[in-house]
């Protein structure tokens, strides 16, 4: 990252310290830094490991003279893996030290290039990232409506995070610069960095005015489905472009809109509205490119239409279906007094169907609607409908029916080892694996595995994927190392051809001990024997 290509540095004993700095990876727990007089970095002058990502060559140190040196780091992570040697990059040495140049320019946030920035009561904030090693930086800000003429100066401290000055503005064109500063080694002198310089506009607008429909009004529904709503608006400026959004949301931009118009004309007729709130605004641009959009979206609220709305028949609410029905094609009922001309059903396991993934959403069903195979578990479904004259009279609320889970297999048995059975070292040392065995069970296509050590907390040891065999292998045997208790379970489960586990059994366990020998404990003789033996 610093010094860049061919960047002067200082190495007078007067001059400032270097700050070497690079981006390692996240992998990386230690470095090594290589600076060398040649290109391939042989003979290095500075070979030195370093924990973290920067080097500092202080301005007491003497190992580099007048000239050019490259450097290069290569990173360790944590398995001792030694990165390759990167290309080297070059910079110059100065015993001068006026030659170096140790602060870049600041990275300029806001206000950017370009900007326009619409006034108000707060002032306005610049903000810029900081810069390794700088004590303070020098803010200026320029008026330039014909010449460059200086209105705000200021220095501020910092070191990390998002640094800023704010400042009160008055309409017109700017120039702002900010530029690191940093003390040397060299009787308290400072060095300034380069200069990051944007340009930006600032005035004063006249905000768009939202009308109609009034801000916190109430319109009954019968009012809105029969006569229809305007929206209305008025602006002083001139607009190069406009837009007119209405949305559900409190954030007109989020979510689905119910409408979006380009460069609308006021007033405009709104679509008809269901009951519910609204959010609407006018989002604007003058033609010198400043926002006057209004500070906040307008919101109005639509009654209910009282209709006699749909009736869920069947399944009723609450009734329990047996697993086995769900093999045969379900079905539900729904009827209405209204002739919807657009209806919509649909079946979800959350608690309000209209939301999340629906298992099923069929648009204008009949009223008889067969369903498919059902796995066991609570469901919710709905029906939603409109009159030709978009009234809504969908179900009160979702009907929910259950389907009773399928009884579980039988329990796995003859599981080897068995339960309370004692493995010797001997055999371990033969097979070098353990082989664990079971039983089929009827109506079981596959089995699940577990291994785990026994004791005050559950060690799991291996947890198998699904398997057809009625047999596990165990070959890791230092898991066994130090012995013990350790305990087996199986579960047999039927998947059906679509994938779904249709049945699941009684998981069944066994529970083994591994007795390894202990080491005897030595034996210490009294004073007077020396190796072992009696001292005559």
């Amino acid at each position: 990252m610093l010094p860049g290509e061919n960047n002067i540095i200082s190495v007078a004993p007067a001059g400032p310290d270097t700050y070497f700095s690079w981006q390692g990876d996240a992998e990386a727990v230690s470095f090594r830094f290589i600076v060398s007089r040649n290109a391939d970095l042989s003979s290095p002058v500075i070979n030195t490991p370093v924990v973290n990502n920067y080097y500092t060559y202080a301005a007491k140190d003497t190992l580099l003279q007048t000239g050019s040196y490259y450097w290069a780091v290569t990173q360790t992570d944590a398995e001792g893996m030694v990165s390759p040697l990167p290309k080297a990059r070059m910079f110059q040495a100065s015993f001068f030290a006026e030659d170096a140049k140790p602060f870049p320019a600041p990275a300029i946030l806001t206000p950017a290039e370009g900007s326009r920035i619409v006034l108000t009561e707060t002032p306005v904030e610049f903000r810029w990232r900081p810069v390794s090693g700088a004590d303070r930086y020098h803010f200026r800000l320029y008026r330039t409506n014909g010449e460059n003429v200086l209105v705000h100066e200021t220095d501020t401290a910092g070191t990390s995070g998002q640094l800023s000055v704010s400042v009160h503005v008055t309409p017109g064109n700017y120039t702002w610069t900010i530029q690191a500063i940093g003390k040397t080694r060299n009787e308290g002198l400072e060095w300034a960095g380069n200069t990051a310089e944007q340009r930006f506009a600032a005035r004063n607008v006249a905000w768009v005015n939202l009308v109609s429909p009034a801000r916190g009004s109430t319109i009954t529904g019968i009012d809105a489905a029969r006569s229809g709503l305007s929206a209305s608006w008025t602006t002083t400026e001139p607009l190069r472009t406009s837009r007119f959004i209405l949305s559900r949301n409190p954030d007109p931009l989020q979510g689905t809109l119910v409408m979006d118009v380009r460069n609308p004309v006021s007033p405009l007729m709104l679509p008809r509205l269901n009951e519910g709130t609204y959010y609407w605004t006018v989002l604007a641009e003058t033609t010198d490119n400043y926002t006057v959009s209004p500070r906040s979206p307008a919101r109005f609220h639509v009654t209910a239409v009282t209709l006699e709305p749909v009736v869920l028949v069947s399944p009723i609410n609450g009734a329990q279906i047996p697993s086995a029905e769900t093999r045969r094609a379900g079905l539900v009922q729904w009827t209405s007094a209204e002739t919807p001309a657009r209806s919509r059903f649909v079946l979800s396991r959350t608690p309000n169907p209209l939301t999340g993934t629906p298992i099923l959403d069929i648009q204008n069903p009949p009223r008889m609607i067969n369903l498919p195979a059902l796995e066991p578990g609570d469901y919710y479904w709905t029906v939603t409908g409109t009159t030709p004259e978009g009234y809504h009279i969908g179900a009160r609320s979702p009907s929910m029916f259950r389907i009773l889970p399928a009884p579980p297999l039988p329990a796995v048995r003859c599981l080897v080892p068995a339960n309370g059975a004692e493995i010797q070292p001997e055999p371990l040392r033969e097979n070098r694996r353990v082989v664990f065995t079971w039983d089929a069970v009827e109506g079981a296509n596959e089995y699940v595995f577990t291994l785990w050590k026994d004791g005050i907390t559950r060690e799991t040891l291996v947890e198998s994927r699904p398997m057809n065999s009625t047999s596990f292998v165990f070959d890791d045997l230092n898991r066994f190392a130090e012995g013990g208790a350790f305990v087996w379970q199986v579960t047999a489960r039927y998947r059906d051809e679509n994938g779904r586990v249709e049945r699941s059994g009684l998981s069944s366990e066994s529970r083994f001990t591994i007795d390894l020998p202990r080491p005897s404990r030595g034996r210490a003789y009294p004073p007077g024997i020396l190796y072992g033996r009696p001292n005559n």
